[in-house]
């Protein structure tokens, strides 16, 4: 058992990989939010320890339960299965290995060869590769803004013409925060727009640093894997839209209780949330209408 907060889960999912890989299939103690083992035994007494260590989880079971991914979204999920698999990689018990895959596989709803192949895939990998931390700290907003940005670039040179149709309708330039991949999106926007394909090479041209162009020359050649692009493609425009209205919401959030503690009037603040809010909720009836579009 770890302290019951998100770096102690961190560690737990951590050290249970570790056991798995010497060959031993441990299980993890769910931890009350914000206590350690020692203050949580002398609060509650040991019965409750007790209690909570005959409902312990295998590690699969603990890190889907606590993972900071959106499960609900093909492309976070995709992401959480090569995190997992590059750790199943590393185990040598055949047995276990294979075990932990058919886990994967029964909680991703997918077939157990899909995950195979991809723990065989990164099993094939250096082992530096494979030694490289896995398990995912919270996701700012920032990084979420930043990944659907990337996704974005990489639907647009994927070729996919529907996906990329409708990227050109609903793509809103100005929600971009990174300058690289803004100026990217809006050269295969224009360039989709001219002429209905994108020249790749020409991007480059773009920028005149080594590093932009370095990265920007990664991002092309990244290829997406995506099965379901069109809502991978319609989450990420929401994303783009929704992280600056909750930025905007906490900013609010913080003025009024300022303006409530000075003893202010409060009701133009609360208005002023609630319109943001109001928006949001307008943004997940124009994901549904986006997704109904393209079924």
């Amino acid at each position: 058992a770890y302290d019951g907060d998100a770096a102690g889960r961190k560690a737990a999912i951590t050290a249970g990989y570790n056991l798995l890989k010497g060959g031993i299939t441990p299980k993890i103690v769910e931890v009350p939010e914000e206590k350690d083992p020692d203050s949580w035994v002398k609060e509650s007494g040991v019965d409750s320890f007790k209690e909570a260590q005959a409902q312990a989880r295998d590690v699969i079971a603990f890190h889907f339960g606590h993972t900071p991914r959106d499960l609900s979204n093909a492309s976070e999920r995709s992401r959480l299965a090569e995190e997992m698999s590059t750790e199943l990689a590393g185990i040598g018990d055949e047995i276990i290995q294979r075990d932990m895959v058919r886990q994967v596989a029964e909680r991703m709803a997918v077939d157990e060869e899909a995950i195979l192949r991809i723990v065989k895939k990164n099993m094939r990998r250096p082992r530096r590769q494979q030694e490289t931390p896995s398990v995912q700290s919270d996701t700012e907003p920032g990084s979420q803004t930043e990944k659907a940005e990337c996704e974005i670039i990489k639907l647009l040179a994927s070729g996919n013409s529907q996906v990329v149709e409708l990227l050109r309708d609903n793509t809103n330039l100005e929600t971009f925060t990174d300058p690289v991949m803004k100026t990217l999106a809006g050269y295969l926007l224009e360039s989709e727009n001219q002429n209905g394909n994108s020249n790749l090479s020409g991007a480059l041209d773009l920028f005149q640093e080594k590093k932009e162009r370095e990265r920007a020359s990664r991002l092309l050649l990244e290829t997406t894997t995506e099965e379901d692009a069109h809502r991978v493609a319609v989450d990420c425009l929401i994303t783009l839209e929704k992280n600056p209205l909750k930025q905007l919401i906490e900013q609010a959030r913080i003025k009024l209780r300022g303006m409530e503690r000075a003893g202010e009037d409060t009701s133009e603040a609360v208005a002023s949330v609630m319109h943001l809010r109001q928006q949001i909720n307008d943004l997940e009836a124009k994901r549904k209408t986006l997704l109904e579009a393209v079924q």
